[in-house]
């Protein structure tokens, strides 16, 4: 996310601000990889369905399909069955190819921001 704000010409401090603004630990879940933090994932509920307010992997944990396999398991098991499942990517990010790889659609976007959803269709086997 700080080469996101980067890129668009945002501070750091702008992205901790955010973070610790929007941050409720109730919410925030912990992801782990072989007994070793890798990321946190946060979902919030949502206007027809939930938010994906955070999903961090670390740099060094991405490619390993950790990040595919905790969203696979938000889409398949606990938080969308039957709702709408959105979230925000700034423009330009690699984040977006991986969250349509998985079906999510544009709703809206701007100069800085894209929003995308996922309405969960049981019928689809790309999960």
């Amino acid at each position: 996310m700080a080469e996101d704000f980067k890129r668009h010409g945002l501070e750091d401090s702008r992205a901790r601000e955010y973070f610790h603004k929007n941050f409720i630990s109730s919410l925030t879940y912990v992801i782990e990889w072989e007994h070793t933090f890798v990321g946190c994932v946060a979902v919030k509920p949502a206007e027809g369905g939930d938010l994906l307010e955070t999903f961090y992997i670390k740099p060094e944990f991405q490619g390993k399909g950790i990040g595919s396999e905790v969203l696979r398991f938000l889409i398949q098991k606990s938080y969308v069955k039957g709702k709408k499942l959105s979230l925000a990517v700034f423009q330009g990010s690699p984040a977006r190819q991986f969250y349509e790889k998985f079906g999510f659609q544009i709703e809206q976007e701007d100069s800085f921001i894209a929003h995308l959803s996922l309405e969960y269709d049981e019928s689809c086997d790309r999960y």
